[in-house]
């Protein structure tokens, strides 16, 4: 009777066993196969998507203790669409911009470059990025700098179905024309798929800027700012292939100017209006 007894028993626990294993293995097979999304955004469509952008920067002044902030703020409708299949095209409207760093006449003077110029991001690896090949001059810097701020607002993403908890990065290295010459700077990207929820992905990043020196040793800190840190975010809707939102703050400490340091600390983000 009790052989019969531990028999039975035994069958019961491997029994459960087995009902265990299998729903554990269901639950890890489902978690896998549901996670596993590719992050697609579809920039060469042939919609055109409009967005509500703002970029801000503020620099600290400190001098002899002393420390005096000014800023700077762009506000615009951002609108983009495809300009053939491997560019996307960007034009601004309903420009603001207020400055404590501009006079009036530099700030007519932007309002006026940034409603009439059309720019345009290479889609050369399927994400906006300035080409490679452009020399970016910082002769007309604070003009650049929306344009400059939507390539890296707009996040790399990987060319395969990924869950979140993944990482991958990027690596951008762009020539600048300065007045002592072109000197190369890279932007680096670290990215991580933070979470998903429904059909909305949460991309997070680190990235850093650094501007090499010149051949012979010239200081480029008179000219731009060598270095900096930032992070940055993006809503995208993997079902519609758009970014929802996106946000970026970065850091640039200048090197002391005499008795005097500069820190720039800049915000960007926008966030979409709608598309048609």
């Amino acid at each position: 009777m009790r052989g019969w007894k531990g028999t039975a028993m035994l069958k019961k626990n491997i029994t459960g066993f087995i009902v265990v294993g299998c729903a554990l293995t269901m639950v890890f097979a489902k978690d896998v196969g549901d996670e596993a999304r590719l992050l697609t955004v579809d920039y060469a469509g042939k919609q055109q998507c409009s967005y509500l952008a703002e970029y801000t920067s503020q620099g600290s002044f400190t001098q002899k203790g002393i420390v005096s902030k000014k800023s700077t703020s762009v506000r615009c409708v951002l609108f983009l669409s495809a300009a053939g299949p491997k560019r996307l095209s960007i034009k601004a409207d309903s420009i603001f911009v207020g400055s404590d760093v501009f006079d009036e006449k530099m700030q007519k003077d932007l309002r006026k470059t940034l409603k009439k110029a059309t720019y345009s991001l290479s889609l050369e690896h399927g994400f906006p990025e300035i080409d490679s090949a452009s020399v970016i001059p910082t002769a007309g810097y604070a003009a650049w700098d929306l344009y400059r701020h939507l390539s890296k607002l707009l996040p790399a993403l990987p060319d395969k179905p990924v869950k979140p908890g993944f990482t991958w990065e990027r690596t951008v290295t762009l020539p600048l024309q300065t007045t002592r010459g072109i000197v190369s700077c890279e932007t680096y990207r670290s990215y991580v798929f933070s979470k998903l929820q429904g059909d909305t992905a949460t991309v997070n990043w680190q990235f850093t800027y650094s501007a090499g020196k010149k051949p012979g040793g010239s200081d480029l800190s008179k000219d731009v700012p060598v270095s900096g840190k930032g992070k940055g975010w993006a809503l995208i809707d993997i079902a519609r292939h758009c970014v929802l939102s996106a946000g970026m703050d970065f850091t640039t400490p200048v090197a002391a100017l005499g008795d005097v340091s500069v820190t720039w600390i800049e915000r960007a983000e926008f966030s979409l209006v709608g598309c048609k």
